[in-house]
């Protein structure tokens, strides 16, 4: 029998990607980066100007840069080296911001995947060479009172590999 904690990702994984900035509880998406050795956080509230320099293997997208990096995978314009692209450049500037306009580079927005339904947010990290390793809901406060268990499992592969 499956775990909660394991139900509840794989339902949210099938959600259409373009909902997640969207969600009603302020919610932290971490992904990791395998051939950069980047982690990759995406928040489903603003961040405030100024933006700190993220910390080492660290970025951060908030639900503008969310809903711009999902509408361009969707429309084939955002791929996983355009998204390494993007973890270098917000070392380097940390005020660098992911729009639609400049992910989507010309191509018409809102386009649905030719299947007709847009893509969940399995298919949107499959096509980014990115893996999903940890989700925080964060009550009022900002303290994280969920992580899922696939954040335990993460640590323990690294450590076996290591």
């Amino acid at each position: 029998m499956k775990s909660p904690a394991t139900t509840w990702l794989e339902d949210l994984q099938r959600l259409p990607a373009r909902c997640l900035p969207e969600l009603p509880a302020p919610t932290v998406f971490t992904v990791y980066l395998e051939d950069v050795d980047e982690h990759l956080s995406f928040t489903t509230w603003e961040i405030p100007e100024p933006r700190e320099a993220p910390a080492a293997g660290r970025t951060w997208l908030d639900r503008l840069e969310l809903a711009a990096l999902v509408a361009a995978v969707e429309a084939d314009r955002f791929f996983a080296e355009d998204l390494r692209g993007l973890c270098r450049a917000r070392r380097s500037d940390p005020a660098a911001r992911l729009t639609e306009e400049t992910a989507l580079s010309g191509a018409m927005g809102d386009l649905p995947d030719p299947s007709g339904r847009f893509l969940s947010l399995e298919e949107v990290l499959t096509r980014l060479d990115a893996s999903l390793i940890s989700v925080q809901l964060r009550d009022d406060d900002g303290a994280a009172h969920l992580e899922n268990a696939l954040q335990r499992d993460a640590e323990g592969t690294q450590r076996a590999a290591a």
